[in-house]
């Protein structure tokens, strides 16, 4: 008699029950409904955090194939007419836990949707042309949302070292887990903590501007108990040279007000 979650499971049948009427090939399947990813992308939680906060070490891997198969359903599945922005920040977060964890599963996926070409006689495959970011705004903003949330969130948890993950490589000015340490000491002995909520997630406390010819200035505001919100990250992007860099976007600039 336990079971689980499985957030809008009437309508869900429903909706199925009619799709099997015009096309019975379906019927021999049933949709399962399910609130893993739901619950994920609800409260923003990373993956790793979630297996430790529902045991689930040992059959790890079945999550992220799992979720795997809910970002490619998405990406492939769904038509651009109802892909929204609040489903394309889907994608994106997806795509970032997927990422962070295997890049694996995603390159797979990319290989048999965009399969690399080969000229007749070359046993090499060419590589295939990469997806171009600046030429798809909603994706990119959906993606720099992404990571800077997943980057606040770290931050919010003062887990410098995994927010670290979620900046740009940067040769010239690094910043690791002390510098970030640093930076937002500040702010913690004026306010307390850094605020992640789901008011924290809100889209308006992301800024992203046009600088120049494929760079963009970005900002998230950093929430506090007070109200505030004074602080944020100030960051850059630069895509002059990547069309869809599998590295985090942002490059840090600063940390305050």
């Amino acid at each position: 008699e336990v079971t689980y979650p499985k957030p809008e499971e009437e309508f869900l049948r429903g909706s199925f029950r009619v799709f099997a009427e015009r096309y019975p090939w379906a019927r021999e399947d049933d949709v399962r409904p399910k609130s893993i990813a739901r619950d994920l992308v609800e409260r923003y939680v990373g993956f790793r955090d979630y297996v430790k906060e529902l045991g689930l070490a040992r059959s790890e891997g079945v999550l992220l194939r799992y979720l795997s198969q809910v970002h490619n359903t998405l990406v492939k599945t769904l038509p651009d007419v109802a892909k929204t922005d609040a489903v394309y920040e889907v994608i994106a977060f997806l795509r970032a836990t997927l990422t962070d964890v295997d890049t694996s599963l995603l390159e797979a996926w990319e290989d048999l949707t965009a399969p690399s070409a080969t000229r007749e006689g070359d046993a090499e495959p060419l590589p295939t042309k990469r997806f171009d970011l600046a030429q798809q705004p909603r994706l990119l903003t959906a993606r720099v949302r992404s990571e800077l949330l997943s980057l606040v969130r770290a931050l919010a948890a003062k887990d410098y070292e995994e927010a670290t993950r979620w900046l740009a490589p940067d040769a010239d000015d690094a910043w690791d887990a002390e510098r970030l340490e640093a930076a937002t000491a500040p702010f913690h002995e004026e306010y307390g903590a850094i605020l992640f909520t789901p008011e924290a997630r809100r889209a308006h406390f992301t800024r992203i501007a046009a600088r120049g010819p494929r760079e963009w200035d970005v900002s998230q505001v950093l929430l506090d108990a007070a109200g505030d919100h004074l602080w944020a990250l100030h960051g850059e992007i630069d895509l002059r040279k990547e069309r869809d860099p599998e590295a985090p976007l942002v490059r840090l600039v600063r940390i305050g007000p």
